[in-house]
């Protein structure tokens, strides 16, 4: 997922957002949960178990720039984790040419010169991201 042009969160705030989306469920356990930050990229992992079942679910939210990458993979818990879900999950690195602003930069200003700008392109791309706008 991209995020828009004058998105901008704090860490605080995207990261409980995402907490509040993948636990708020009355169906799954929270099992595992671990978020990363390097100097680049901001990363959630979490495991989810069912009461009535053996499998877990282990989810992954990598936020590289604006764009937040999600990898899903379930597996038997009797059995464990797979060696390919094991080593797919520690060894992913999204591999991009995107250069953008980081999503935890405040775009307020851009979006004001660019929504006064006299420049048209601008203009029209401040105001068609306005309403795409998450403060």
């Amino acid at each position: 997922m991209r995020y828009a042009k004058y998105d901008s969160r704090s860490d605080t705030d995207f990261y409980l957002f995402q907490l509040e989306y993948d636990i708020n469920n009355d169906f799954f356990i929270q099992k595992n949960k671990k978020i990363t930050k390097t100097k680049d990229q901001l990363r959630f992992d979490v495991e989810f178990a069912d009461t009535n079942s053996s499998i877990v679910i282990h989810l992954s939210h990598i936020l590289r720039g604006r764009v937040l990458y999600t990898i899903t993979t379930q597996y038997d818990s009797i059995q464990g984790e797979g060696n390919f879900s094991r080593t797919f999950y520690n060894s992913f690195k999204p591999f991009d040419t995107i250069i953008g602003i980081p999503l935890f930069q405040s775009m307020t200003d851009t979006l004001f010169n660019n929504y006064f700008s006299t420049d048209s392109t601008m203009n029209a791309q401040a105001k068609a991201g306005i309403n795409d706008i998450v403060y």
